[in-house]
């Protein structure tokens, strides 16, 4: 007389077989080496806010008010070792007026998130509207110095570039008109 098997025994027998000619484990993945990022500037997050004109007012004698603006940019990206700068380039409504400020900040990889730091000192300049553009792009990218250089032809795919409008007005009295402003953007 044959023997009866339960039901569990079966079923322990079938998974065995089912799996005793395979191996449980994959082969891991192939790992590619990590390409260098253009950084991702976090734009809610930076200071002051790109929704406002940063106003500065200029007394009939002595320095403007307030006398530095604090710029922290905060931004991630992938370096493979290399160094971001960031640069502030001022505009007026007619022409490029100069470079104000620049700085570098230390390579890391895409999940280290970092904020560039710039204290812009204020100097006297005529009353009117100007554009700001803050340019972040790896060292490579810019034409000389990564602190006083633009970014090379070709290169405008890995930089980030921000704008405000900086209204230089009368302490007494601020008669600038948004239409005298230099444009924003493309």
């Amino acid at each position: 007389m044959a023997q009866r098997t339960s039901g569990s025994a079966q079923t322990a027998t079938a998974i065995v077989a089912l799996f005793a000619n395979g191996c449980l484990v994959s082969d891991p993945p192939d790992l590619q080496d990590p390409k260098r990022t253009r950084p991702a500037v976090h734009l809610l997050n930076v200071k002051p806010t790109l929704a406002e004109p940063i106003d500065i007012a200029v007394p009939d004698v002595g320095p403007p008010e307030p006398l530095t603006v604090e710029f922290s940019i905060p931004f991630q990206s992938e370096d493979l070792g290399e160094d971001i700068g960031v640069q502030l380039h001022l505009y007026s409504a007619s022409d490029y007026v100069d470079n104000v400020l620049g700085t570098v900040v230390a390579g890391a990889d895409l999940e280290t998130p970092r904020v560039a730091t710039l204290v812009w000192p204020i100097v006297r300049r005529p009353l009117g509207c100007y554009r700001l553009d803050a340019i972040i792009a790896h060292d490579s990218s810019f034409n000389s110095k990564v602190t006083d250089g633009f970014v090379k032809e070709g290169q405008e795919e890995n930089s980030e570039m921000l704008s405000w409008l900086v209204n230089f007005h009368s302490k007494q009295e601020d008669t600038t008109m948004l239409r005298d402003c230099p444009r924003v953007g493309l």
